[in-house]
């Protein structure tokens, strides 16, 4: 059983054993994983940085309706961060709520997602002219692989902080 706690450790996970008695994490394979794959990741878009290419949608080739809704159904039902995000993450977060708080956690899940997607569809219209500059993609790349970069030393050094 997990066992979330704050304070002296600072956010450190820590598991309960058979006995109920409480002892950090520690790092594993999946820890090491996570790093060498957020490194990886963050020397790919480096990597397109150095080489940046702008948005080519204007000139991309029309298709039929019920192909575009043929592609736009399988990104969206065969994709597996769809049942990830929904099921794993969002129903592991809705799980400590009852009553209202669960509903009001439903409603507010709802609401971010609309306006996520919607934003998406439209922001990417109005971005479009900025993303056909290969300077913003340039930008963009660089600012991804600092994320990751990042992300992948600060998981490093709780590795080799870990008991």
């Amino acid at each position: 059983m997990l066992d979330v706690r704050r304070g002296a450790d600072r956010g450190r996970r820590r598991r309960r054993g058979p006995a109920g008695e409480v002892a950090p994490d520690t790092p594993d394979g999946g820890h090491l994983a996570g790093v060498a794959f957020l490194a990886v990741y963050g020397a790919i878009a480096f990597r397109r940085a150095l080489r940046p290419k702008g948005l080519a949608g204007a000139d991309a080739p029309t298709q039929a309706l019920g192909a575009t809704l043929g592609t736009a159904l399988a990104l969206t039902f065969l994709n597996p961060h769809v049942y990830l995000d929904t099921v794993v993450l969002v129903g592991g977060l809705s799980a400590r709520h009852e009553g209202a708080a669960a509903a009001a956690f439903a409603a507010g899940a709802a609401l971010a997602s609309i306006v996520w997607f919607y934003g998406l569809g439209f922001g990417a219209r109005l971005l479009a002219p900025l993303l056909a500059r290969p300077v913003a993609w340039r930008c963009l790349d660089l600012g991804i692989a600092l994320v990751m970069w990042g992300i992948a030393i600060r998981l490093g050094w709780e590795v080799l902080a870990a008991p």
